[in-house]
């Protein structure tokens, strides 16, 4: 008979101690399908500056759904009140079953402040040619609008 008196007590716990159980595996989400059997669109991919939105559209161009890029020029805020605005670039595209979008400022200026107005103007009017020519180099046709919610 084995002298308990002398027994290390922590060794006699660790010894005993049930094995505690691993989490169970968590199984992998499938994407749910369209009825067209194309994948659902399931994310949005935003940028706010046109040369990284620029080099993902190029590096997309062959996976763009219906070669289509849509783009506007959008004015915030578009209430009189605020005398401050802010002049935008938004354009988007869908590839890989996800909305890639451009909301970019081109530049802010306050009401009566021409000359910043124009600043503005002119690097949105870039920022469109730009789009422009290089949707028509990759074969895409840029048409107005946003895509909206999914």
């Amino acid at each position: 008979m084995p002298d308990t008196m002398t027994q290390d007590p922590a060794a006699t716990e660790t010894e005993t101690a049930p094995a505690k159980k691993a989490p169970p595996a968590k199984k992998a989400r499938q994407a749910t399908p369209r009825t067209d059997g194309a994948p659902k669109t399931a994310a949005r991919v935003t940028y706010s500056d046109f040369d990284e939105f620029m080099a993902e559209l190029i590096a997309d161009a062959e996976l763009i759904e219906d070669a289509i890029v849509r783009a506007h020029a959008r004015r915030l805020p578009d209430t009189p009140q605020y005398a401050e605005r802010e002049l935008q670039l938004v354009a988007g595209y869908i590839a890989r079953g996800q909305v890639v979008e451009l909301m970019a400022a081109a530049g802010r200026y306050w009401d009566g402040n021409p000359a910043d107005e124009e600043a503005a103007a002119a690097q949105l009017a870039e920022w469109q040619e730009t789009l422009r020519t290089t949707c028509e180099a990759g074969g895409l046709e840029v048409r107005g609008g946003r895509f909206g919610a999914l």
